[in-house]
């Protein structure tokens, strides 16, 4: 009777384990985003100051690229702006909305790979995203949201990939639209590459009146692309060509970076991904797993022992990672900048797992016995398990009063040194006891926090003033005319007007000469914050600033 009943049982897990596994991943999840709740590795007084200040101009309904720069497209500034009506206009705010974001990519990470992978490997490939990130997109809110619309369309196209129905085009084309938003060249990438796995599925499943489809797909896509370009033109029309081209970076000369040169950028990659599994002997073990599975594949191909199920549910799927993953790692390789490989980052994730499945899986020369299954299964959980709890311990070992920031209502901890956090509690406190409620500041060459934590509007529409910024004359002189307009009195300068970093120009020297020649002729220094006055400032570390004011 009792082995009845542990019959029963496990029968009853394995018909459910998808269900179960997809509630260990949620909970999961909740578990390991909940450090971030008032935490981030860094908050730049420039990128996400940013995000923080042109997300409250379009929660006060001021319009963006129009009325205030903005570096990337509109949708997610909405979208925090929904938090900042319901919890406040606070950091905190935020830092929920990118935790919602990062627990529905690692959700949609799951549901994907489950539709060919086994849930363990799922629920093993959404720990992997969430523990192996690392400081992911460490400048921006704003990415977060492109990677789950990328997560979601590749879902999208796996589940038609099973089961050609319409309801996963219309899903996937909604998104791809969404997309256009967040991200527009990777946006038009996932676009094209959509249809064609859709009509290459198709062939697969050997869908009658392909034809009609196909005029069917590129119908859709056309109505996708075009729906997008009529709202740009709406938030754009009228604006001069300069800001539309330094809203929209996405020409050769805003790239800031030393070479274009592809192979080595192909090779760095290759040499980041040997240096990532060189990190422990088990990490070691997994990367060996991954060249056995190619070896797998190569194997099963070349001899023809893959079957047309095979080919459907690991190889095709697979190709269309791969493409999905090469096509999202392109701002990496035009950059040069390492952190815009992250973009691909549930896309490495799910090829792993899929690369793990297909060694299981697939025929070859090398035998996998199950006790072999078994023991890679657990030293790659082992590992998750132990990066997830490592991480836990860092986030909480800076969670102390060295560490953290409080300004009004704004509450997080960084990993910032001491210098930075007195050098932004004693600026904004300053700008709030010498301005009114209702003055306008500015602060240079890019420093919006301080509008943000200061609760003081910026002067002039343009936030950002570094050599890349390509500012021409006329936006100089536009600049003055604002400063006058709105009785400036008090202008931040922070010691990142001389840059080490490439392409960020040195103030007044490089770039904005007319701008600076009227701040030194009309503004003072008052007083001066920070240890690191006369250093190069950078991002979010060495920060100092000058108070000027007017004479």
């Amino acid at each position: 009777m009792k082995q009845l009943k542990m019959s029963q049982i496990l029968s009853f897990i394995l018909s459910k384990q998808k269900i179960i596994f997809f509630v260990l991943t949620l909970l999961s999840g909740l578990w390991i985003l909940s450090s971030f709740s008032d935490f981030q590795y860094y908050l730049a007084q420039g990128d996400h100051g940013q995000h923080l200040y042109s997300t409250k101009m379009a929660f006060d309904g001021h319009k963006p690229y129009r009325d205030f720069f903005w570096w990337y497209s509109p949708l997610m500034l909405y979208y925090y702006s929904f938090f900042y009506y319901f919890f406040g206009v606070t950091i905190q705010s935020i830092l929920l909305g990118q935790n919602i974001l990062l627990l529905l990519s690692g959700i949609f990470i799951y549901l994907a790979s489950s539709v060919f992978i086994s849930p363990v490997l799922s629920f093993m490939c959404a720990l992997w995203y969430w523990t192996q990130r690392g400081m992911d997109f460490a400048y921006t809110f704003n990415h977060p949201g492109g990677v789950l619309l990328l997560t979601i369309i590749l879902y999208c196209l796996f589940e038609y990939f099973k089961k050609p129905r319409n309801v996963y085009v219309w899903l996937g084309a909604l998104n791809i639209f969404l997309l256009f938003f967040v991200r527009i060249n990777m946006a038009l990438g996932v676009l094209v590459l959509f249809f064609i796995f859709l009509s290459i599925s198709n062939a697969f499943h050997q869908i009658p009146n392909s034809a009609k489809q196909n005029k069917f797909y590129f119908l859709l896509g056309t109505a996708v692309l075009a729906g997008s370009f009529l709202i740009y033109w709406y938030l754009l029309k009228g604006l001069p060509a300069y800001i539309i081209h330094q809203c929209f970076a996405y020409f050769k000369s805003d790239q800031v970076q030393h070479s274009y040169a592809i192979f080595p950028k192909l090779y760095d990659l290759l040499m980041m991904a040997k240096a990532f599994f060189n990190t422990n002997p088990i990490k070691r073990v997994l990367g060996g797993a991954l060249v056995l599975s190619l070896v797998q594949i190569a194997f099963s191909i070349t001899r023809k022992k893959v079957t047309e199920q095979e080919t459907r549910t690991l190889l095709f799927p697979g190709i269309c990672l791969f493409v999905l993953m090469m096509l999202c790692l392109h701002e990496f390789i035009m950059s040069g900048i390492v952190y815009r490989a992250n973009w691909a980052i549930s896309f490495e994730a799910m090829l792993i797992f899929l690369l793990l499945e297909s060694l299981f899986r697939l025929r070859g020369p090398l035998l996998i016995t199950p006790l072999i299954k078994v023991s890679i299964v657990w030293m790659v959980f082992g590992v998750l398990l132990l990066s997830a709890i490592d991480n836990y311990y860092l986030i909480e070992s800076y969670k102390s009063p060295e560490h953290e920031l409080i300004v009004g209502k704004n509450h997080i901890y960084t990993t910032q040194p001491l210098s930075w956090f007195k050098t932004v509690e004693q600026t904004t406190q300053f700008i709030k006891e010498h301005t009114k409620p209702s003055e306008k500041i500015f602060a240079i060459p890019y420093e919006p926090l301080y509008y943000f934590l200061a609760e003081r509007d910026c002067a002039t529409r343009q936030t950002a003033f570094f050599l890349f910024n390509n500012i021409t004359e006329e936006q100089e002189r536009k600049t003055i005319e604002d400063l006058e307009k709105e009785k400036v009195n008090w202008i931040i300068l922070s010691n990142r007007i001389v840059s080490t970093e490439y392409g960020m120009g040195i103030f007044g020297q490089t770039h904005c000469k007319i701008l600076w020649e009227y701040i030194n002729k009309n503004f003072g220094v008052f007083t001066q914050f920070g240890e690191h006055l006369h250093e190069s400032g950078d991002w979010a570390t060495n920060h100092s600033t000058y108070i000027l004011k007017r004479k």
